[in-house]
């Protein structure tokens, strides 16, 4: 019988492993007025302890309940206790880096040092509740700093950064790694203050983007580095990394771009983080996105940089989106002559320029916008994140269901410029499938039963708009036959699918240039991605095997071999689609 999509995507057609979970992280801000549990809030004005202990929307109970409080003055000890009473069956963990900090200190300077700077900045604590019945302890605390500023090699607290976590394994199932973080800023803020020297992006992305990825991915390299010599991370284990991850929105002229969702997307980058390190292939994704479309910066929500205390309560019916904040300055120019700046480069006074636009809303939201002090990384962002890290071989397998459709953000909770954000999800870990390890095989079985499914997205009949592509032609059908069942895998839900439709590229996903009736859209074979001609010119084609292996197939400045050779090495008859 043949399967439809919809049949492959229902989790609970297929056997397998369920798992519940949830999440919350709110920064702080070592604000006094955060001292007690009493003063945190939970979700529609619930306690803190209440909304934590609540069922599911299906009214399952959390398999593990993870929360994470970067900058805080709080005696996470005293709320482990008080929680114990309504969690009895479970387990609780309490983790403070201040203290994990102390005892791996070789000198009692060092370790009064640290001690010092905690109290100064605030501590990284976590909190894992767990079914004991569950889930055993699989590894020793998995701690590790992140340096911010140093001076004679001592870490200065700017606030302290660091991240501290638990590993829990079910017998005969997956491995998990619970870890909360608080990532550096300081580069970042200097690197967002500098002007991008870069005046020309056709051909690549701004340095400053670049650059800024490059430092979030050393913090998750460290992660991942110690993650795998505390626990021995394997093709069996999941990486949940949660805090305060310090991803900024970088504006590149009218466009917006969230610096760690452009790391996600960076798979040279990805690659680069784990290189050298005893792991599997596997990537960092985030666990919140529903959909592709909440994939873009517009679409996350603001959590940074609110007003501790603001005179009036911000108006906010429904969650506050990056792209509100950008809507709203479109609607007042008070700067009608001003440069809004080339596509794919940082300026760094356009930030400030925004913010002025949109200062009105931004007041009634509660915003913090001081015009005299105003730096580029205080603008509206979302660094309080859930992401993982897996192996592409178990990630195939996984699914996720979002009850509440992603991050719930709580903005009435007063005190610190962040907002506590809550997710909870259910997670299917599909059985492996039986057929053998070999890409290879798996490629030849799976064009076998390539008429189950429809044709590519945004290129099939069933369109809502026509493609502005060619037609194929005759002899390129194989090659999409098989790009397509290299790809098929990606159906799967929780899978980020890598072939851009036509109808959700408006521009080149390079040079952010628009497309038009004389700049066509092409798509690059390694990864999917809606580009022009020009962000994928032919010397730098090459044949794929997987795709046609007697032909070179197109590819994207970004996949293209470091060293292209000159167009006259290929034959002249590439596919170009």
């Amino acid at each position: 019988m043949a399967m439809s999509v919809e049949d492959f995507c229902d989790t609970s057609a297929t056997p397998g492993r369920h798992y519940r979970f949830r999440f919350l992280t709110f920064n702080l801000a070592n604000s006094q007025q955060l001292q007690s549990s009493d003063a945190i809030q939970g979700l529609f004005g619930q306690p803190l302890e209440r909304s934590l202990a609540s069922p599911l929307s299906d009214g399952s109970d959390p398999d593990a309940i993870f929360v994470s409080f970067p900058e805080s003055c709080l005696d996470i000890a005293s709320l482990s206790e008080q929680l114990g009473t309504i969690f009895p069956r479970c387990r609780l963990q309490a983790q403070s880096a201040a203290a994990e900090s102390k005892q791996t200190k070789s000198t009692k300077v060092r370790a009064l040092i640290e001690e010092v700077a905690a109290r100064h900045s605030g501590d990284m604590q976590t909190l894992l509740i767990h079914d004991d019945a569950r889930f055993q302890e699989d590894a020793a605390t998995i701690f590790g700093l992140l340096t911010d500023v140093t001076v004679a090699g001592v870490r200065v607290p700017n606030p302290k950064k660091s991240f501290v976590g638990q590993g829990v394994a079910e017998s005969g199932g997956a491995r998990f790694g619970f870890i909360g973080a608080h990532f550096p800023i300081t580069q970042l803020a200097a690197l967002l203050d500098s002007e991008d020297l870069r005046t020309r992006a056709a051909k690549a992305e701004g340095s400053t983007l670049q650059a800024a990825k490059r430092l979030l991915a050393a913090g998750l390299r460290s992660v991942l580095r110690t993650a795998a010599s505390t626990m021995s991370v394997d093709g069996n284990t999941v990486l949940f990394l949660q805090g305060d991850l310090n991803s900024r929105t970088l504006l590149e002229g009218s466009r917006c771009k969230d610096v760690l969702l452009e790391v996600f997307k960076d798979r040279p980058l990805q690659r680069a983080i784990q290189r050298g390190l005893e792991l599997p292939s596997g990537r960092w994704h985030e666990v919140g996105a529903g959909s592709s479309e909440s994939l873009r910066a517009a679409a996350l929500p603001v959590t940074y940089k609110f007003q501790p205390n603001p005179a009036e309560a911000s108006a906010l019916d429904e969650a506050l989106r990056i792209g509100d904040v950008l809507e709203e300055a479109s609607k007042a120019r008070l700067f009608p002559n001003a440069p809004s700046g080339e596509q794919g480069v940082h300026v760094p006074e356009k930030y400030r320029e925004t913010m002025v636009d949109a200062e009105e809303a931004c007041s009634r939201w509660g915003l913090a916008f001081k015009k005299s002090a105003f730096r580029p990384f205080r603008f509206p962002a979302c660094p309080d994140r859930m992401i993982y890290w897996a192996a592409d071989s178990l990630n195939e397998r996984m699914s996720w269901e979002l009850p509440q459709g992603g991050y719930q953000v709580n903005f009435e909770q007063l005190g610190s410029d962040h907002k506590p954000v809550w997710l909870d999800l259910s997670l299917h870990i599909a059985p492996p499938l039986e057929r053998a390890a070999s890409p290879e095989k798996e490629r030849e079985g799976e064009v076998e039963d390539l008429d189950d499914f429809d044709s590519l997205p945004g290129e099939g009949a069933g369109t809502s708009q026509p493609s502005t592509a060619p037609p194929l032609h005759p002899t390129s059908v194989g090659s999409v036959m098989s790009w397509w069942a290299r790809c098929r895998p990606n159906l799967r839900p929780g899978r980020d699918w890598n072939w851009t439709p036509d109808r959700d590229a408006a521009d080149c996903e390079i040079c952010d240039v628009p497309f038009s009736l004389l700049r066509r859209r092409h798509h690059c074979r390694h990864c999917g991605r809606c580009v022009c001609d020009g962000c994928s010119p032919v010397d730098g084609w090459r044949c794929i095997p997987e795709v046609d292996p007697a032909r070179p197939s197109r590819l994207c400045l970004d996949c293209a071999p470091a060293e292209r050779s000159s167009a006259s090495a290929y034959p002249s008859g590439g596919t170009r689609v």
